[in-house]
């Protein structure tokens, strides 16, 4: 197989994968699109609930998995579930925050999205939620150092999860083409050695075949996994630091 057509090969393979990409996105919105309006604006609801805040302290939501929806409906069931949505810096997402706290910066490193533990435990409401965690969940979630550690493990977690995406996306992009290129190569027998530069090409080749793309499938593998560890792992502790700060928070209302 002479370079020029393993090239080809390439372009081929890429373009073949922008129309799957394209498809695949084209029917899942159309399939979201069939579900009733009701059901979209409640599973927005249940993520508003369940979602983990960013390093801003942000619950970043992507309009696109929820057609249909206004934002002034999103910003509606927001409120209604606690949050206020941000408008600037969006980038055309959908940024809630809990309502009654200021979104930190990303070099604040902020998973909670909630006020201080120092500010939270001055709360009789969140002290008594705090004295129910720690008889049924064993851990005091408003010990500071039981929340840093969690904010902290969850950060890291987050950092390993995207540096592994990306680098599986590195051994992807070009992996996939080039086993598109041998595959076919092999079956319309295009291989041809007329000098020691093709055979260098052809070991080269088959090499980064059988590198590539099984590497970038364990390189995503890993990542869902160290994402999942991270939530199993200081996902309760932060979850339970939300439920005391909804506890403050209806206290602040109240008052």
């Amino acid at each position: 197989m002479h370079p020029p057509a393993f090239v080809q090969w390439v372009f081929f393979g890429l373009a073949a994968l922008w129309i799957v990409g394209g498809l695949c996105a084209w029917s899942l919105r159309r399939a979201r699109k069939k579900f009733p309006l009701e059901q979209r604006i409640e599973n927005l609801r249940r993520t508003l609930r369940t979602g983990t805040p960013n390093v801003r302290g942000h619950l970043r939501i992507a309009p696109g998995d929820y057609p249909g929806i206004s934002t002034a409906q999103a910003e509606q069931v927001a409120r209604e579930e606690g949050f206020l949505r941000q408008t600037h810096g969006t980038r055309g997402l959908w940024l809630f925050y809990r309502a009654g706290t200021t979104p930190g910066y990303a070099s604040n490193r902020d998973f909670r999205g909630g006020p201080p533990v120092e500010q939270v435990r001055e709360s009789l409401a969140a002290q008594r939620a705090a004295r129910s965690i720690r008889e049924s969940a064993g851990f005091d979630p408003l010990d500071a150092a039981t929340v840093e550690e969690a904010e902290e493990g969850l950060r890291k977690a987050h950092t390993s999860h995207e540096r592994l995406l990306v680098r599986g996306a590195l051994c992807a992009v070009p992996g996939v083409p080039v086993v598109i290129g041998l595959v076919a190569a092999w079956a319309n027998g295009s291989f041809s050695v007329s000098g020691p530069g093709d055979v260098i090409f052809i070991v080269v080749a088959h090499a980064l075949g059988v590198t590539l793309l099984p590497g970038a499938f364990l390189l995503f593998k890993r990542s869902f996994t160290v994402r999942r560890e991270g939530r199993e792992r200081y996902g309760p502790a932060l979850a339970a630091y939300g439920e005391v700060v909804a506890a403050w928070d209806n206290e602040q209302r109240n008052r």
